[in-house]
């Protein structure tokens, strides 16, 4: 039966009962503002209705329907959501020399089980690296270059201001000896150390940092997970191949996002 029911007739109908008052108390005038009062107070009264009418259609399921008769009827207009404008690719310096960052694209990495936060500006290459180690489960490269300035660095090998990501499988090897396999030896002058290599956390989580100085210089961080070791490095280049708005503190900052579900 209610399924039938017609919200506007009935509307109708409930308004249509109110009493009014005499012409002379409601008509307004310019005299006095005992009229306006009174207008107030019936239109207050028409609304009261109305919500009551709603809350009985409503019990049946029909409150989306009922919803959008009501404001019709009374003339409320529903909120539109404007889209979210798209943000610019790269930092932009607006006036006072402030720097505004676009927001930053989230990595997942649900098969070994690592998030990174990674600007705006930055994409996984699918350019191919050509060396590989024994153990390597995974690798993705994190660039600031576009296609073009890829396509003249292709040829097989690790580019300095690019950020790599590692897992290897561990095997009974520490995380010292882990990066001296990935070039964090003393292989300077008479054994003399290139690498530094001193304890650190990321979020908590214990890791190891090789600080390198010669031939490049660049950092390498090891997190052993188990029976697998995770791997994030860079070297760094000069600015005839450092790409816009990549410092080695943005590098920092990606790592230092990393996130160990």
């Amino acid at each position: 039966m209610l399924r039938d029911y017609n919200f506007v007739d009935a509307l109708r109908r409930e308004v249509d009962r109110i009493a009014l008052p005499p012409e002379s108390e409601w008509s307004p005038k310019a005299s006095t503002g005992r009229g306006l009062w009174s207008l107030a107070a019936l239109a207050i009264g028409s609304l009261a209705v109305a919500a009551v009418a709603l809350s009985v259609v409503t019990t049946d399921g029909a409150a989306a329907g009922a919803g959008e008769v009501l404001r019709r009827t009374i003339g409320v207009v529903p909120l539109v959501l404007q889209p979210r404008p798209t943000p610019p690719v790269r930092p932009t310096v607006i006036e006072g020399g402030r720097r505004v960052l676009p927001v930053p694209n989230e990595y997942r990495n649900t098969q070994f089980r690592y998030n990174l936060v990674v600007p705006a500006w930055f994409h996984q290459t699918p350019i191919a690296v050509a060396d590989s180690v024994p153990g390597l489960l995974h690798r993705a490269v994190f660039t600031a270059r576009d296609e073009a300035a890829e396509a003249r660095f292709a040829g097989g090998r690790f580019l300095p201001w690019d950020l790599i990501v590692e897992v290897y499988q561990r095997g009974d090897r520490t995380s010292e000896q882990w990066a001296g396999d990935l070039g964090c030896n003393r292989s300077g002058p008479a054994g003399a150390s290139t690498c530094a290599l001193t304890p650190t956390q990321i979020h908590g989580t214990p890791a190891i940092v090789g600080t390198r100085s010669a031939p490049l210089t660049g950092k390498m961080y090891l997190i052993e997970r188990g029976d697998q070791i995770l791997v994030l490095r860079y070297v760094l280049g000069d600015e005839s191949n450092r790409p816009q708005d990549v410092t080695e503190a943005t590098l920092d900052q990606i790592i230092g996002s990393l996130g160990l579900p």
